[in-house]
């Protein structure tokens, strides 16, 4: 029942029957999840300009007719005129509707490989003769349904935020040697991730590392504001990552970015709340988390300092904890381990604060920003 054109006329807006839920979703064209869709849909924000029979639909916008939901007055289904959706990068969404279908790889072999799929270094011709470089994210044949498009929905909500890496295009059916498999096209990070940063960084310092800090103390603040504020951007648009780690953290020149939302939660628009059975890599993991994953309840629940935690052990990572998995455990689980006595003590000071086990202890990410060791 999805109508595209340029005009709505006064027959479509009585028509009968109605739609049914099955025939017609919003789902597309905003980035609201099935459980934080409102009883009434005709209250979502933000919400979409009603259309007037008879009125000419404007380029790149399309005419969606929404079903009355039943706990709903309304008595016709309201025409509603929705913007289609794609991000600043692809400001006339060729990429958004074309990318997938122009979609050239690089190789065939892809640069990162894991238990949700592939990620292909490729790029695709666009129509004033340049290309644009990406990145093509395969799932794997048979992932779920619900876990790509909610996937989906996160990237959507962080389109224009510098910190978050950016969606460009999606199916649910790209055709890879025969195979059909979900696929994002996604916004492609020449400077690697901060894992690949981390090993090159303890190669170059040999022996030496385990000894002294592996990144200096400015090195250290530069790239815990850029991921704080990256984090911050993300609790604004009430999300949680759950999934903070180095190698989810990508560079693009010096700017850090955000990457991997499969685990992203969206704030509840019925509890207020993050609903969630806990995700994410273990290492990483506040207790909260951990507690929720194991189906144990918590008095405070799952909240944005979940993610603070997790910011907060990807730091002790990055200043003395890489590739030793034992004291990192021992580290993140608040458990009694000999400290390294290079490390100074405003910097261990500020790591405890991240990682408190009681995240009514922890700051936000906005709080964070303002510590004074940060802001040496």
């Amino acid at each position: 029942m999805r109508k595209q054109g340029n005009h709505v006329s006064s027959a479509q807006a009585e028509l009968s029957p109605q739609p049914s839920f099955a025939d017609v979703s919003l789902r597309d064209w905003t980035t609201s999840s099935a459980d934080t869709v409102p009883d009434c849909w005709d209250e979502l924000e933000p919400a979409p300009e009603l259309c007037r029979p008879g009125m000419t639909v404007p380029e790149g916008f399309v005419v969606v007719i929404q079903p009355p939901a039943p706990s709903c007055s309304v008595k016709k289904a309201p025409i509603n005129l929705v913007q289609l959706p794609h991000s600043p990068m692809d400001p006339d969404g060729y990429m958004w509707y074309n990318g997938l279908r122009e979609v050239q790889f690089l190789s065939e072999k892809p640069f990162t490989k894991g238990t949700f799929g592939e990620v292909f270094r490729v790029w695709v011709p666009l129509p004033d003769g340049r290309v644009q470089s990406a990145a093509l994210k395969l799932l794997q044949p048979g992932a779920s349904t619900f876990g790509f498009a909610n996937e989906v929905d996160t990237l959507k909500r962080m389109w224009g935020a510098s910190g978050s890496l950016q969606l460009l295009a999606a199916s649910a059916e790209f055709t890879y040697k025969g195979t059909r498999r979900p696929a994002l096209l996604l916004e492609y990070c020449d400077g690697g991730s901060l894992a690949n940063l981390m090993d090159i960084r303890a190669r170059q310092l040999g022996i030496a590392h385990g000894s002294v800090l592996l990144f200096d103390e400015a090195s250290l603040r530069l790239v815990m504001r850029q991921l704080l504020e990256a984090l911050h951007e993300v609790h604004e648009a009430q999300m949680i990552h759950l999934d903070l780690k180095p190698e989810n953290l990508l560079f693009k020149g010096e700017q850090l970015k955000i990457a991997d939302f499969g685990c992203a939660v969206m704030r509840s628009r019925r509890t207020g709340h993050f609903e969630t059975e806990g995700g994410g890599t273990l290492l990483y993991m506040a207790k909260e988390v951990t507690a929720s994953k194991r189906g144990v309840p918590t008095a405070h629940g799952v909240t944005e300092k979940a993610d603070v935690f997790s910011a907060g052990c990807v730091l002790a990572e990055m200043a003395f904890l890489h590739d030793q998995p034992i004291e990192f455990y021992a580290f993140s689980r608040q458990m009694e381990y000999p400290l390294p006595d290079f490390v100074p003590p405003e910097l261990l000071a500020y790591l405890r604060l991240l990682t408190d086990p009681d995240p009514r202890r922890r700051p936000s990410a906005a709080q964070a920003l303002q510590h004074e060791w940060l802001q040496q």
